[in-house]
């Protein structure tokens, strides 16, 4: 938490309660060459930094509740990986309770996302709500997916979905408030075969 600078490379994790690697409020940070199993929260997590400026490259995420989750994150790049039989496989997304809403700007480009939703997996995640897709875009703005191969996914192959804003009335009772509605995303050049519901989704509200 709160590293810059940051690298991680050549580490295997598995069958863990929360998160495989997390790095939080951080900045110009490396992840590669990793091998996660078993997360019951995200298998990769770069969450809450505003400028990110950070790399995901060359891993694996299996048997993951969420093999990669970028809560409020901007300026990511995730590339180059291999997700497969995850709850979900990539999942930028915003959300109000934690800082540096909302989510923008990560890339996404020539990953391989296989059968996401379609095995048993750990779950200890807020975000057991999007088991079943391959990649969504949850509240976020400015990203770009473009070149990767999505196969199998239980529900939808590439999703864009709005997410809820919470605003306090009363201490200890949250609201929804207005949503965070996704804007200028771009989706492109990728091959998506083989979803449940569909190939491509866009929620209302996007």
């Amino acid at each position: 938490e709160g590293a810059d600078r940051y690298r991680a490379s050549y580490v295997t994790v598995w069958n863990v309660g929360g998160y495989g690697i997390y790095a939080e409020d951080g900045e110009k940070g490396v992840i590669a060459h990793m091998y996660v199993s078993g997360a019951a929260d995200a298998a990769y997590y770069i969450g809450e930094c505003k400028p990110c400026r950070a790399t995901i490259a060359h891993v694996v995420a299996e048997l993951s509740a969420v093999g990669y989750s970028g809560t409020n994150s901007t300026g990511v790049v995730v590339r180059d990986s291999l997700w497969d039989h995850n709850g979900v496989g990539l999942l930028p997304n915003t959300y109000a309770n934690e800082a540096l809403a909302p989510q923008a700007r990560t890339t996404i480009v020539r990953n391989t996302v296989t059968s996401s939703g379609l095995a048993r997996v750990p779950i200890r995640t807020p975000l057991a709500g999007f088991i079943g897709i391959g990649i969504a875009v949850a509240g976020g703005s400015e990203n770009t997916i473009s070149d990767n191969r999505v196969r199998r996914s239980e529900r939808y192959g590439v999703a864009i979905f709005p997410t809820a804003r919470f605003v306090v009335f009363d201490p200890g009772t949250p609201e929804p408030g207005p949503p965070w509605r996704p804007r200028g995303n771009r989706v492109s050049r990728n091959a998506v075969t083989g979803s449940g519901r569909a190939d491509l989704a866009l929620a209302s509200g996007s």
